[in-house]
């Protein structure tokens, strides 16, 4: 009885680690990138790199972040903006455009957000155009995220 215990217990911890959702976890990927420039310092390689890190399907390669927005990605869920959306953990959050901007950005969703605050891990938005975490005051620009499905 106590070996068959202990094999269902193991197989039951290969399960669960098995359903994990990252295989690198955010807290250990802001701390290998932060403060560093990823892959030439755009803020599409750092999500793209936060992608090929877990071993997700690759995003495709499209001209600006904002252009994105909505796109059907094979392994992934597009989830438009509404006043009561907040982004998990990992999603990619697409911005759509501003004066001054016309590319829009792109961030990994980072720390528990709410409808106000949203805390992501970004490149290209602080000077100098470093990895950094940032918690945006506004969701007016977030058209919306992928979640990984």
């Amino acid at each position: 009885v106590k070996k068959f215990n202990l094999f269902v217990m193991s197989i039951l911890m290969l399960c669960l680690l098995s359903v994990s959702a990252f295989a690198v976890s955010m807290d250990s990927f802001v701390s290998a990138w932060n403060g560093k420039v990823c892959n030439g310092g755009q803020c599409v390689a750092l999500a793209k790199e936060w992608i090929k890190e877990n071993n997700w399907p690759a995003f495709p390669g499209i001209a600006y972040a904002k252009d994105y927005a909505g796109v059907h990605i094979s392994g992934y869920q597009w989830i438009a903006n509404t006043p009561a959306g907040v982004p998990q953990q990992g999603d990619i959050v697409i911005f759509g455009s501003w004066a001054g901007n016309p590319y829009g950005h792109m961030s990994v969703a980072y720390k528990p957000s709410n409808t106000t605050n949203l805390t992501s891990f970004d490149q290209n938005w602080t000077t100098p155009l470093r990895c950094s975490v940032v918690t945006h005051t506004y969701y007016r620009y977030v058209l919306g995220w992928f979640h990984k499905t």
